[in-house]
């Protein structure tokens, strides 16, 4: 079974949501008065934004800086031009055809997950939070 079709739909209503909470905690902090109820929600959006970026945003971004290299590393470090390797030869370039490859974890089988994903995820809440604040008034 294809790793994308585990996470694609879970990943893709895991964004959804965190952008929504991101746009609510907005929200309240525009709207808040009590300092101890914004310090809370500073403390849920950067929890949030570190969980999303740590669980799935590098570990994505690894896994295809590390498929994209593997390439490279085959062809520079493995010695495949050797006339003692002859008989491995055609493995490895079936491996360096493969690793080239783009390896990545999508949402929704749309959207590819990496780092930039954590800022794009920022980026459209706050767009959402001004088109709140521009309807509000």
């Amino acid at each position: 079974m294809d790793l994308n079709e585990v996470l694609s739909a879970p990943l893709a209503l895991l964004i959804t949501s965190n952008v929504t909470v991101f746009c609510m905690n907005m929200y309240v902090l525009s709207t808040s008065q009590n300092l101890t109820e914004s310090c809370r929600t500073m403390v849920t959006t950067f929890a949030l934004v570190f969980e999303y970026f740590m669980v799935f945003g590098l570990p994505a971004q690894l896994l295809m800086d590390e498929a994209t290299s593997t390439a490279d590393i085959i062809y520079q470090e493995c010695k495949w031009y050797l006339p003692s390797v002859k008989p491995l030869r055609s493995d490895f370039l079936i491996m360096i055809m493969r690793s080239q490859k783009k390896n990545c974890i999508r949402a929704a089988n749309y959207h590819i997950i990496s780092n930039q994903t954590v800022l794009l995820m920022l980026k459209t809440a706050y767009t959402f939070y001004t088109f709140i604040q521009n309807v509000k008034m």
